[in-house]
């Protein structure tokens, strides 16, 4: 992800990569409104709205292209929560049967947070969303090769170069039981920050032990969960505390 500036606009731009029962392309997103790279996660369903076409230089392919300030908008439909608590769009299946699907909602039991790798949060690159390493002192993102990130958060409407930033993001998973089965599943940022009500830079700020009343809060909360799989990995996109 990079800043663009076209027309006296300014914002995010990105490539997405799409797929459906025809096959996959590659969108790239022009977004003013800079809230749409961070909110997106591989193995989600989404809707793209006001998608232009253009030919690639001199060859017969086409290139898509969405713009925020032109109408475009990104329809985030696995993350979205009403979905879930209607019967007559959503139908649960066992927690068992998760893993068999690419996408789906089950109602369960939280028993347990975890940790995904040593902490409960982890600083991330604005840019590429890779993991900031800061085990020298310095902040640096191996996967992109820069160094010397600077410590101040992203904020909303920031004009510079987001490769020089990183943000506080979760790094949880939840295990989920019902009555015959349990199988663990990662949250998205979103989803983390809805279930334990405080964005993760708040929660960085705890200490430790106010940290783990947070997570424990939570526990024994039974909800309908919408989970996609890919690669193996099962992931909670929304999540809706059943009545």
């Amino acid at each position: 992800m990079e800043v663009f500036t076209q027309q006296q606009v300014s914002g995010h731009k990105f490539i997405l990569a799409a797929s459906d029962n025809t096959g996959c392309q590659t969108v790239t997103v022009y977004d003013h409104t800079r809230i749409y790279y961070s909110s997106l996660y591989a193995g989600q369903s989404i809707i793209l709205e006001n998608v232009h076409t253009s030919v690639k230089g001199s060859s017969s392919s086409r290139a898509l292209t969405l713009e925020t300030n032109n109408g475009g908008r990104i329809w985030n439909i696995s993350a979205m929560t009403g979905w879930l608590a209607t019967k007559f769009l959503s139908a649960p299946v066992p927690v068992k049967d998760v893993v068999n699907f690419d996408r789906c909602v089950c109602q369960a039991v939280i028993t347990q947070v975890n940790s995904v790798g040593s902490n409960h949060t982890i600083r991330v690159h604005m840019s590429c969303r890779s993991e900031v390493d800061g085990g020298s002192g310095q902040f640096c993102c191996q996967k992109c090769g820069v160094t010397h990130l600077n410590e101040m958060l992203n904020k909303p409407g920031q004009q510079k170069s987001p490769s020089i930033y990183w943000k506080w993001q979760y790094n949880l998973s939840l295990e989920l039981h019902d009555s015959d089965s349990s199988i663990e599943a990662c949250l998205t940022d979103q989803t983390a920050e809805q279930l334990l009500q405080t964005t993760a830079s708040q929660f960085a700020d705890h200490v430790k032990n106010t940290q783990e009343q947070v997570l424990e809060s939570v526990l024994a909360q039974e909800c309908l969960f919408g989970i996609s799989s890919i690669r193996g990995r099962c992931q909670i996109d929304a999540i809706c505390l059943t009545s």
